[in-house]
């Protein structure tokens, strides 16, 4: 819309409508309605009435901002439980890391236990080996000198 008169359009020529805009959104977010007004105001003083009614019609950037305070506050909560889910993952893997060890002690015990138990018997078997060898050397010894005796040679 073309200002009215001659004052109304030297005035509008001084309203800068997109420093209002920058003013009106670098404004604290609590000043924003009211600073909107005053704005607004100005440019209808000044006779810029579409400078006006775009001020008017002006919404806070909240509604952008939330978004994004919200997309943010997601996606920290995803990498959130994402790195306590790798936690968990990290847990449940130095258990059974730990049970493993465990297992592998028990194990090893055990093949020690199976072991000694080995060497024993092996050792008893070679002494049960020695005592018969010697009865029987005793034994022949024996038989020999009843032969002897029995001969007359002895």
């Amino acid at each position: 819309m073309a200002p009215r008169s001659r004052r109304a359009a030297e005035a509008a020529d001084r309203f800068d409508a997109e420093a209002a805009v920058d003013e009106l959104y670098a404004a604290a977010p609590g000043d924003f309605v009211a600073r909107r007004q005053e704005l607004a105001a100005a440019a209808r003083t000044a006779g810029d009435s579409g400078a006006a009614r775009r001020l008017r019609e002006a919404r806070a950037a909240q509604a952008a901002a939330s978004w994004e305070l919200d997309e943010r506050r997601a996606a920290e909560q995803a990498a959130a439980a994402a790195e306590d889910d790798a936690s968990a993952g990290e847990e449940r893997a130095r258990t059974r890391a730990e049970e493993a060890q465990r297992a592998l002690k028990d194990a090893r015990d055990a093949l020690a236990e199976v072991t000694r138990g080995h060497r024993q018997a092996t050792r008893d078997r070679k002494a049960a080996a020695r005592e018969r060898e010697h009865a029987e050397g005793a034994a022949a010894g024996a038989a020999d000198a009843v032969t002897r005796l029995e001969t007359g040679r002895g």
